[in-house]
């Protein structure tokens, strides 16, 4: 039994306070040599009570720190909570991972926190969250499913790492990603006035850096990723023809994990395998396309970059596709400023050019829904509408480019009455 001592201490007000000392052999860490020792060690209380008590929570942490010592690494990473196992995860294995594109890694990453964050599923213990619980929030959500997809992506590749790590078992395998919920879609599309498109052209300088881009939008229908992508390898003068296999996808930035700060650009392939298709070119195409690898290529003498892509910055880099929305925007609205200013001072009523609009800025997807309705407006077979659009079903194709207006509609009903008139006549022969 270890050492007792009962006495009095008297402080210096002169109180005088009950003393019980214990002096036993106790096992002790020794930070230095990583060990544990055994020594004697001093425990006080008022009383015989408070000292035992007081050795026997020593002997409680030696125990739990003998416990916490003796883990593996693999045992510590499973008893984090969920969300930062994902966030080490992220941190320390997914985002330097250089056999992953950039652009993969930040939409991958987004996803996940689109989904997951505020979630109280992040402050569980990783080795309690079950398949069905992953399941439930997947459902719950409701961001594209897309976007679901791309989260799961990650979880998978975090559990295969858990799994090889003995972490954690994979739970992932058995999640299925619900398909998003049909809404009601609204049919109507904006196009651009056939004004507004002989606008663009006649007041767009013609060594303007995106000229060629509004060109190509407006007598392709292409979407705008899709024309970024473009190399001049794809563009054939000879066979007078354009190659449409492949897109550029623009992801924004993840803050938090200081790998990748700036949003990337990612050359993917295109929206659907339907998608991929060897356009005509038009007269118009092709003497905007020599005007426009002219100028490049003087650029590129000038500057020194170097690029096979037909569209780049003054840098060489990609566009990004944001960017061009904007600068659609400044030129729209460059424009009408430069239309009413020369107007405004050659007429008498100098308040009707103040703020006429001679271009509604209506982003780049009018060009295409402007091509489209075209097409079906000048009698083009829907099959073929399709398959120049790129549409993977033509029933898309059927939606948004065969809304017909009324006075169409009337001389649709009045062909149908001459052609019915027609047959009875014949029949009554």
């Amino acid at each position: 039994m270890a050492n007792k001592t009962n006495t009095t201490v008297k402080s210096k007000n002169g109180k005088v306070y009950d003393y019980c000392r214990i002096s036993p052999k106790v096992e002790v860490y020794d930070e230095k040599t990583g060990q544990f020792l055994l020594k004697k060690k001093q425990f006080t209380g008022k009383n015989l009570k408070e000292a035992k008590q007081k050795l026997s929570d020593h002997e409680a942490y030696i125990e739990a720190l003998k416990t916490e010592l003796s883990k593996t690494a693999s045992e510590k990473l499973a008893e984090r909570t969920f969300g930062a196992s994902i966030k080490a995860y992220i941190d320390n294995s997914f985002m330097p991972n250089s056999s992953i594109k950039d652009a993969t890694k930040l939409r991958y990453v987004n996803a996940y926190h689109n989904i997951f964050d505020g979630n109280s599923i992040l402050l569980r213990p990783l080795k309690s969250v079950s398949g069905e619980d992953l399941q439930a929030v997947f459902t719950a959500s409701d961001i594209a499913p897309s976007s679901k997809e791309a989260a799961l992506k990650l979880l998978r590749n975090y559990y295969k790492y858990a799994a090889a790590q003995l972490i954690a078992h994979d739970v992932t395998q058995g999640i299925v990603i619900p398909k998003a919920k049909q809404k009601r879609q609204d049919q109507s599309i904006v196009v651009y006035t056939h004004d507004e498109l002989n606008a663009f052209i006649e007041h767009t300088p013609i060594n303007h850096r995106i000229r060629f881009l509004i060109v190509l939008a407006m007598e392709t229908g292409c979407r705008i990723g899709e024309l970024l992508a473009l190399t001049y390898d794809d563009i054939d003068l000879k066979a007078e023809q354009i190659t449409i296999n492949k897109s550029v996808s623009e992801v924004a930035p993840v803050k938090g994990y200081g790998h990748i700060v700036e949003k990337v650009n990612e050359i993917v392939t295109t929206k659907s395998i339907d998608s991929v298709r060897v356009l005509p070119m038009n007269a118009r195409i092709k003497r905007e396309f020599a005007i426009h690898k002219d100028w490049h290529k003087k650029e590129m003498l000038r500057t020194g970059y170097r690029t096979d892509h037909v569209f780049t910055s003054k840098s060489g880099e990609l566009y990004f596709a944001s960017n061009t929305r904007m600068a659609l925007k400044r030129l729209c609205d460059k424009i009408n400023r430069d239309y009413n200013k020369t107007n405004r001072a050659k007429a008498e009523d100098k308040e009707k050019y103040k703020d006429v609009v001679l271009i509604e800025p209506k982003g780049w997807h009018a060009f295409r829904h402007t091509y489209g309705s075209d097409l079906a407006a000048a009698g083009v077979p829907i099959q073929d509408v399709c398959k120049l659009m790129g549409h993977s079903d033509i029933s898309v194709t059927a939606k948004y480019y065969l809304n017909i207006t009324s006075e169409q509609k009337r001389t649709a009903m009045n062909k149908v009455d001459e052609y019915r008139r027609s047959r009875m006549v014949s029949s009554d022969r």
